[in-house]
């Protein structure tokens, strides 16, 4: 299914539009991820889109015609709201078969189809119970299939995972796109979480902020020319580092101080290159998996990455395959986060009090902004 928002504005009573003049276009078969912080409009225009709310100004199209023209029972669009959709009167089976009563199916080939969807959710053993005799995270799971054993055109999820934890969302998110390839359902999924869209790899992603649209592309495409801190964070899997002080300039590069007066920075020259701003109160961003930490202080020349300088240990953890090392330099508290195999030998021994090179690569330059993009 083609989907197209044109211009689309919608407005609850007196407050602020919760959709402001967003336009975006949904191409058969992707795998999008609408992304922001919470009340930025991401449910609204997910309803938007499935005609359930009516645009103030603007049009939905849906296959290039108008949604609100379109009879629901023919709008090919299975949606899945935030409090799963499961009716409570019905067990866990009763409830994948409902979408499949009218499809004119036999029942072998219906028994067959809920059969495989609550092996892939992983349910088989909860489909004779009611929804209330479910944890959060096997209610999810059981409204995620009911969603998935739908043969429609679309899927609108919205925040499928809320009730999963990050590790165990992993094997679902690759579910949903194992699922896109072979039906080439176009698939529409809400989250506020910046950690669930960044381990995401082969998908786009629609960022929105009180109701507009900062940037929508692909991962790539973000992380390539990102609009804000926050657009980059997405692209990393364990959040960012930010830094906010002052850029000056040398002949080999330039020399970055925050404001507390103890972080400093040595910036390569190449990397000016990458700044998106002229002010002299800028924003430096590090992704925490492209800090390196070198054990022999003092003795590594940051040539391809921007030097930290000295920097100490406070603690290194180890937890489902990633290392996670917390690390002083100047009065600033930063974290180092990589899958532990990537991670040379040296660099996990690290024990509270050593001290380290610090050397950061990929980092951004954006205007002066906050510090809480990890908790956004």
């Amino acid at each position: 299914m083609n989907i197209d928002v044109c211009e689309v504005t919608k407005r609850y009573a007196s407050h602020a539009a919760a959709i402001d003049g967003v336009s975006l276009t949904i191409r058969q078969g992707s795998f999008w991820t609408i992304v922001g912080p919470t009340g930025s409009g991401k449910t609204t225009l997910l309803r938007l889109i499935a005609g359930l709310t009516p645009p103030d100004a603007g049009r939905v199209l849906l296959n290039s015609q108008p949604v609100l023209q379109i009879p629901p029972f023919r709008r090919s669009i299975a949606y899945l709201p935030q409090g799963n959709g499961l009716l409570p009167q019905w067990t866990v089976r009763q409830n994948l078969l409902k979408p499949l009563r009218w499809r004119r199916l036999s029942s072998t080939e219906v028994a067959r189809k809920v059969a495989e969807m609550a092996a892939a959710c992983d349910i088989e053993d909860l489909l004779d119970r009611y929804p209330h005799e479910l944890s959060g995270g096997q209610r999810q799971r059981a409204a995620l299939a009911q969603v998935l054993i739908q043969p429609v055109d679309c899927l609108l999820l919205d925040e499928p995972f809320k009730h999963l934890d990050i590790v165990a969302r992993d094997p679902f998110i690759e579910l949903l796109h194992a699922h896109r390839q072979s039906t080439g359902q176009t698939i529409v999924c809400v989250t506020h979480d910046r950690e669930e869209v960044a381990r995401q790899k082969e998908n786009y992603v629609a960022v929105l902020r009180e109701g507009r649209l900062v940037q929508a592309g692909t991962r790539a495409e973000l992380a390539a020319s990102p609009a804000d801190p926050f657009v980059f964070s997405l692209t990393s899997p364990f959040g960012i580092e930010l830094f906010t002080g002052t850029l000056c300039t040398t002949p080999d590069g330039g020399l970055f101080s925050c404001g507390d007066g103890r972080t400093r920075a040595v910036v390569p020259l190449h990397f000016l290159s990458r700044t998106s701003t002229a002010e002299t109160a800028i924003t430096m961003v590090v992704p925490r998996h492209r800090f390196f930490l070198f054990p022999n202080a003092g003795e590594h020349v940051a040539r391809e990455g921007v030097s930290f300088g000295i920097g100490r240990i406070i603690r290194a953890v180890e937890n489902n395959g990633v290392l996670r090392v917390q690390f002083d330099i100047g009065d600033r508290h930063c974290i180092m986060c990589r899958e532990t195999e990537a991670v040379p030998e040296l660099v996990r021994r690290l024990r509270p009090g050593n001290t380290v090179s610090v050397v950061a690569t990929d980092v951004r330059f954006f205007p002066a902004c906050g510090t809480n993009i990890n908790r956004a």
